[in-house]
């Protein structure tokens, strides 16, 4: 009996694959839930339910947490982890609910730069995990159109690239990933002249996935193609943890860290390093520790880097709000020097938050206001700073509509004829959607949304 067509079939994602696991995720998580709003989307702030059922599902999805958990502790969570994965937790738990509206109209951000023709434009990405078969009609032609305007395009890339193991395709989402090298020729611009993926940050907990060996190959075909990476290095590296990109006059620092990975082995660290912030998941276990990249930043800054930007794997999957540990270490990095702090990881769109630091003017003059925050840092210089919590997935084959949706965060650099200094101004995010096809045949493309 032949049996390589129907392994050939079995390994597609076929619309009965897909809704098999639709049907066991729905039978697991309880069809019986109540599957609750985003108030984000309706830019309304989080209503306070009376009703000790809602005040109940609101404190457990509080202490769903499925990072930083052994084996035993994480099976014991997996039915309610699954009900979080479908229901997502829409409630703030951190902040004043005023502040989100700040987050929310971060874009309207005063931009007092002169507006000069020397400039850099950035487009930052969600997570690409894309675990399927690449093709090169993957991102539509209006968004490669757009990412093409940029000068560099970041995001981070949440699955290794070994050319050596096999890319499972049963199923959309899978508990350890890997792509096809390929999946960055997905990023060619409409013409066909080049690359539009300029950098990405390896630093997640899959990095790991496919071990040391995995991720040294992830490494050879990103410089294959060009493409820098930060997060992430050879173990034989000397120290290279970040990178400093030039554009049009202007020292870009890029680097990266994770709150930890899936699985660390042994053999892996004696081939690699992976950067990583202690403290995080599981929280209270250990103190918050962001030394290593509050090092990173200060040697930027001995090297004359003009912005620094720290792409940060952080926060709780499937959560529309940051909590108040990570919220705090934004405040930490961007006193450490962090000018642009992206954050990536709950594969949900979370705030954006503009920081004032050192008296720099702008947007209101009453400072005893909460929002926007007003710091301080050592070096005195007044300047403002962006902290995005989470861009959601960029390119995904997840199942609700709330993992299948990102933003791009547009960033363009300008200097100050006055002070010399760079500054930023932000652009209104762009959303795409990465809706997934169900027949069969019908090919997954990541599009840019109608409704912003």
């Amino acid at each position: 009996m032949n049996i390589k067509p129907a392994y050939r079939l079995m390994n597609r994602p076929t619309f009965f694959a897909g809704l098999f696991y639709l049907l066991l995720l729905w039978v697991i998580t309880g069809s019986g839930c109540l599957v609750e709003k985003h108030h984000a989307e309706t830019r309304q702030e989080p209503s306070m339910h009376s009703d000790s059922d809602s005040i109940h599902r609101k404190k457990s999805y509080q202490s769903i947490r499925f990072e930083g958990l052994s084996r035993s502790e994480a099976a014991r969570r997996l039915v309610p982890y699954l009900r979080k994965y479908r229901n997502k937790r829409p409630d703030p738990f951190c902040r004043d609910t005023l502040c989100y509206q700040q987050f929310q109209s971060a874009s309207g951000s005063p931009d007092i730069i002169a507006d000069t023709t020397v400039k850099v434009s950035i487009a930052f990405l969600g997570d690409i995990m894309w675990t399927g078969t690449p093709h090169p009609s993957l991102l539509s032609p209006e968004l490669q159109a757009f990412l093409s305007r940029h000068d560099l395009v970041v995001g981070n890339l949440e699955t290794p690239l070994d050319t050596l193991r096999r890319v499972k395709s049963l199923l959309p989402d899978h508990m350890r990933y890997n792509s096809s090298g390929k999946l960055s020729d997905a990023f060619w611009d409409v013409a066909g002249n080049r690359n539009m993926l300029t950098l990405v940050s390896l630093a997640n907990n899959h990095a790991l996935d496919m071990g040391g060996a995995g991720l040294l190959r992830t490494f050879q075909v990103l410089e294959a193609r060009n493409i820098a990476y930060v997060g992430a290095c050879r173990k034989d590296s000397a120290g290279i943890d970040y990178q400093i990109l030039e554009r049009n006059g202007f020292r870009l620092g890029f680097c990266a860290a994770t709150w930890g990975l899936n699985q660390l082995f042994a053999r892996d660290t004696i081939l690699v390093q992976v950067h990583r912030v202690g403290g995080i998941a599981p929280p209270g276990e250990g103190p918050l520790d962001i030394s290593e990249t509050r090092e990173q930043l200060h040697r930027m800054e001995q090297e004359g880097v003009d912005l620094k930007i720290v792409l940060m794997h952080w926060g709780y999957e499937y959560e529309y709000y940051p909590d108040s540990l990570i919220c705090r270490m934004a405040v930490e990095l961007v006193q450490a020097g962090a000018d642009l702090v992206i954050g990536h990881h709950p594969h949900v769109v979370q705030p954006f938050e503009v920081v004032y630091l050192n008296g720099y003017p702008g947007f209101g003059s009453d400072s005893s206001a909460p929002c926007p925050r007003r710091l301080t840092d050592p070096r005195g210089i007044p300047r403002k700073a962006l902290i995005c919590y989470s861009l959601g997935n960029f390119l995904s084959r997840m199942y609700t509509p709330a993992c299948q949706t990102g933003v791009v965060v547009p960033v363009t650099i300008r200097r100050d004829p006055k002070t010399g200094r760079a500054d930023w101004s932000l652009s209104p995010a762009r959303k795409v959607n990465n809706k997934v096809p169900i027949l069969p045949g019908k090919k997954h493309q990541v599009k840019l949304s109608l409704r912003d």
